[in-house]
C-alpha cells in the first residue's frame, strides 16, 4: 500500500508542477528556473568506431520542475571543446526530451575522452554558473589505435625491418633482415604493402624488385636481373617511391626521368611508362591514400628549391604540387596510416611528422626516433585484403566446346612444331570472316588474379618479346593458385574483344566473362578460335628451353609451338586440369 501511495504522491506532484507552470505563464508570476538535470548519456555505436565514422551522441534531459517557457540549449563538448549543440522545445516541468550530437572522429587519436553534456536555460554556455546542469562521462578509445609503421634502415652491415607506433614514436618491434645469399646488403629508400599483404621493396642498386617477409624478415628478389625494374624506352633509372593502387597495381617513380611507371610483380620489371610527372623531383617517397585511392608523393629539397607534397594521377603520371612542407631535407619517407587516413612522413632518418594533404604543410609529431629511416610503409586496412581464391574448380574457356586443335599436336604449316595450347571454339556461334570480336565468348577457367590484359594486339611489355604479342593479338593471363598450393598460369589468346571492366590485379571466379573471339593475325589470316594454354609463368611465349625457334632468321622464345615436347617447355596440357 506504502509502494501505491508513493505513486499516487508522485503523480501529484508531477500534476502540481505542471499546474504551476501554467500558472507561472498564464499569470506572469514568480516562477524557479527550471531545474533540467541529463539523465543518462548514450553513445551509437559504441566505441570503438571505425576511424572518420560518425559518433551520435544523445542525451535524455529532464525538467525536475520550475518555469518551462522558451528554449533550452544544450551543448556537447569533449575534452572541454564544443563539437555540437542543439536547442529543444520547451519541456514542461517533470517531462523529458532528447538531445542529438554528432561527433566527428577523423580528428580523434586512439586515447580516453571525456564527454560532456551542457545544459543552460538561458542559452549561454560560455556563462557555467552553479546551478546549470553538466554532465561528463569519460569514454575511450573513441577509434582504434593506428597501425603501425614498418620502415627499412637504409643500409650497413645489418639491416632491419622496425615498426613504429605513430602515437607514442616508440619502436614496438624490431627484425633483423636475412639477405638472399652472396647479397652483403640492400639499398631501398621504398617498401610498400600490396593489398593482400605482401611486403615489397626496391634495391636501388640493382634496380631490382623484392620481397620481405615480415615475419621472418626473409628477402626474397623477384627481378632476376639488375636493371630489370627498367620499362621499355627508359635506359636508366633511379626508383625512390613506390605504392599499390586498390587494384593491385604497383606504380612508381623514377627520379631521373621525372616519370611515373608500372612494375610487373610476377618478372619483377618495369612495364609500362605512364606518363611524365612535369616536375623536377629530388629523392622521395610515395603513398597512396587508402580511401580514395589517389597517389600522393614528397619529394625533397633540390637546388634550393624548398621540399613539396605532390598529387600525381595515376592515369597520365601528371604531378599537382599542392604545397611545401617547410622541413628544408632532401630525403623523405611518407606513407598513410590505414585506421586515421592520416599522412606522415620521416625527415632524414629519424622525425615523424604528420602532413596536411590539402596544404602540405608538416607538424612535427616525434623527434628523434633513435632509427636511421629510409624507407616506410603501412598495411592496407582489413576491408581491403583480398585472396586469392584457391582454383579447385576448372571449366573451358568457351560453351558448347569444339576443339579446333589440340595439345601437343604438330602442325604442317608450323614446321611440325608440337601446339603448346588447345584452340576451342563455341560450335553454336556463327562467326563470319571480319566480325572482329564478335565470335565464341570467353570465360576465365578458373578462379584467380588477373596478371596482364592486352587488347588488339598492342605491346604487352614483361609479357612477351616482340611489340605486336606474339601475333596473338588481344591477350590476357590470369594467375591461379591450385589447392597443392602451386601456381600455374592460363593464357587465352586470339581475343578480338577484352571485356572494359577487366583490369590487371582483378580477382575473377570461374567462368568470369573475358571477352569474345574473332581477329584477322598478322599475315592476314582469320581465326575464330581462342588458343588456351596452361604454363608454369606469366608469359606470352615458352617458360623454358630458352631461344629453341628460329623465326625471320632469328633465334628466339617460341610461341604457339614447340620443337619437342611443349611440357618440356613449361606447358601443361590443359585437359590434365579440365576433366
Amino acid at each position: 500500500k506504502m509502494g501505491h501511495y508513493q505513486v499516487l504522491l508522485g503523480s501529484i506532484l508531477l500534476a502540481s508542477l505542471s499546474l504551476l507552470a501554467g500558472c507561472c505563464e498564464l499569470f506572469g508570476l514568480f516562477c524557479p528556473r527550471p531545474d533540467l538535470t541529463v539523465q543518462s548519456l548514450r553513445l551509437e555505436p559504441r566505441p570503438p568506431v571505425e576511424y572518420g565514422q560518425p559518433l551520435e551522441v544523445y542525451a535524455d534531459v529532464v525538467n525536475r520542475g520550475g518555469k518551462a517557457s522558451g528554449l533550452f540549449r544544450v551543448a556537447f563538448l569533449i575534452d572541454g571543446r564544443e563539437f555540437d549543440s542543439v536547442f529543444l522545445e520547451s519541456i514542461p516541468p517533470g517531462e523529458m526530451a532528447t538531445a542529438h550530437g554528432v561527433l566527428d572522429t577523423a580528428k580523434l587519436r586512439s586515447e580516453r575522452y571525456e564527454i560532456c553534456v551542457f545544459v543552460d536555460a538561458d542559452d549561454d554556455v560560455r556563462e557555467k554558473e552553479e546551478g546549470n546542469n553538466l554532465y561528463c562521462e569519460s569514454v575511450g578509445p573513441i577509434v582504434p589505435p593506428p597501425e603501425p609503421l614498418f620502415v627499412v634502415t637504409p643500409g650497413g652491415n645489418i639491416q632491419y625491418l622496425e615498426q613504429i607506433d605513430p602515437e607514442t614514436g616508440e619502436i614496438i618491434d624490431s627484425l633483423r633482415l636475412k639477405l638472399p645469399h652472396g647479397i652483403e646488403r640492400i639499398r631501398s629508400y621504398t617498401i610498400a604493402f600490396s593489398p593482400d599483404g605482401k611486403l615489397y621493396g626496391i634495391d636501388k642498386d640493382r634496380d631490382r624488385l623484392y620481397t620481405i617477409n615480415p615475419e621472418t624478415g626473409e628477402v626474397k628478389f623477384i627481378s632476376r636481373n639488375d636493371g630489370d625494374l627498367r620499362p621499355p624506352g627508359v635506359k636508366d633509372v633511379g626508383t625512390a617511391g613506390m605504392a599499390f593502387d586498390k587494384e593491385g597495381r604497383l606504380f612508381a617513380i623514377d627520379l631521373k626521368n621525372d616519370i611515373l611507371y608500372q612494375i610487373d610483380l610476377v618478372t619483377g620489371k618495369g612495364i609500362k611508362v605512364i606518363g611524365s610527372l612535369g616536375i623536377d623531383v629530388k629523392d622521395h617517397g610515395m603513398a597512396v591514400d587508402f580511401e580514395t585511392g589517389k597517389l600522393y608523393a614528397v619529394i625533397g629539397k633540390k637546388d634550393g628549391i624548398p621540399d613539396k607534397l605532390l598529387k600525381i594521377d595515376k592515369e597520365t603520371g601528371k604531378a599537382t604540387v599542392i604545397g611545401s612542407l617547410d622541413l628544408d631535407c632532401e630525403d623523405v619517407a611518407v606513407e598513410f596510416d590505414p585506421v586515421t587516413g592520416r599522412l606522415y612522413t620521416i625527415r632524414e632518418g629519424d622525425d615523424l611528422y604528420e602532413v596536411d594533404i590539402k596544404t602540405g604543410k608538416a607538424i612535427l609529431l616525434w623527434k628523434d626516433l633513435l632509427i636511421d629511416t629510409a624507407a616506410m610503409a603501412a598495411k592496407w586496412p582489413n576491408r581491403y585484403h583480398y585472396s586469392a581464391p584457391i582454383a579447385s574448380e576448372w571449366r573451358w574457356p568457351t560453351d558448347n566446346l569444339s576443339v579446333a586443335q589440340d595439345y601437343g599436336v604438330p602442325n604442317p604449316e608450323a614446321g611440325n612444331k608440337l601446339h603448346t595450347g588447345i584452340d576451342v571454339i563455341d560450335s553454336t556461334v556463327t562467326c563470319p570472316e571480319g566480325a572482329v570480336g564478335g565470335c565464341s565468348a570467353v570465360f576465365a577457367a578458373a578462379a584467380g588474379l588477373v596478371i596482364a590484359v592486352c587488347p588488339d594486339g598492342s605491346a604487352c611489355p614483361g609479357f612477351s618479346t616482340t611489340s605486336d604479342n606474339h601475333n596473338m593479338q588481344g591477350v590476357v593471363i590470369i594467375r591461379h593458385i591450385l589447392p597443392d598450393e602451386r601456381i600455374i598460369y592460363s593464357l587465352y589468346a586470339h581475343l578480338g574483344r577484352i571485356e572494359g571492366d577487366l583490369q590487371v590485379g582483378q580477382l575473377v571466379e570461374v567462368g568470369t566473362p573475358l571477352g569474345t573471339t574473332g581477329v584477322y593475325l598478322r599475315n592476314g589470316r582469320w581465326v575464330s578460335h581462342v588458343h588456351f594454354e596452361l604454363k608454369d609463368e606469366a608469359l606470352l611465349h615458352n617458360p623454358k628451353g630458352g631461344d629453341a625457334c628460329v623465326y625471320d632468321g632469328t633465334s628466339g622464345p617460341c610461341w604457339g609451338y614447340t620443337p619437342g615436347d611443349p611440357d618440356d617447355y613449361g606447358y601443361h596440357d590443359p585437359k590434365d586440369y579440365l576433366k
